[in-house]
């Protein structure tokens, strides 16, 4: 019969060794950083060599990604049943681009001509509600926009019943203005809004 003094011993080490594990996938300072969670963790590691990170709700698995030389250029990530996508632009007038890039989301949905004579009206316009919206209190951002994607993660839609996900899009420059990094999330519409807080996590580590 096993001695039932060590029972106790037994369990705690049990339960530290299920801490440990999970610390060395996801670090409790939600940072992504660290040598073991950059290791075992894909989009911490993506981020990394683009000299980002990114705190988000759970573990991501990479769908695919582009590292032309070893840093990343565009990657696209689950996270549940969430999707993530980041694109990095270098070498260019960052400020420049992420303003272009903002004029060209906003340019989906504005009003346009009707592909079909109406009798009541010969434009559509985007009901108000699925409209971009910006998302407030994130000065890191150059813009933030709340919109909705289809399934395809495409913006410009403004069939109701089409739009799968509801969209948190944030485009961050580096202090030097020649990186441009854009990070858009995209949670189901019904799911818990989290959207802001993760663009907010969001910083350069060089």
């Amino acid at each position: 019969m096993a001695d039932r003094s060590l029972l106790p011993l037994a369990a705690s080490a049990a339960i530290g060794a299920t801490a440990l594990a999970y610390l060395l996938v996801w670090p409790s300072d939600g940072t992504g950083a660290g040598a073991a969670s950059t290791l075992l963790d894909p989009l911490a590691e993506d981020l990394a060599t683009a000299g980002a990170a990114l705190t988000v709700p759970e573990p991501a698995s990479r769908l695919r990604a582009q590292s032309p030389g070893g840093r990343l250029a565009e990657g696209l990530y689950a996270i549940g049943a969430a999707r993530l996508r980041v694109r990095l632009t270098d070498g260019q007038d960052a400020t420049a681009l992420a303003d272009a890039e903002r004029t060209r989301v906003l340019a989906l949905f504005e009003e346009h001509q009707a592909p079909y004579p109406g009798a009541l009206s010969t434009s559509l316009r985007c009901p108000e509600a699925l409209r971009p919206a910006a998302l407030p209190d994130l000065p890191a951002a150059r813009f933030a926009l709340r919109l909705f994607a289809n399934e395809r993660l495409a913006y410009g839609g403004c069939a109701d019943d089409l739009l799968r996900y509801r969209a948190s899009y944030g485009a961050f420059v580096d202090a030097a203005g020649e990186r441009l990094i854009r990070v858009e999330y995209f949670d189901l519409r019904d799911a818990a809004d989290v959207g802001a807080e993760l663009l907010r996590s969001f910083r350069w580590n060089r």
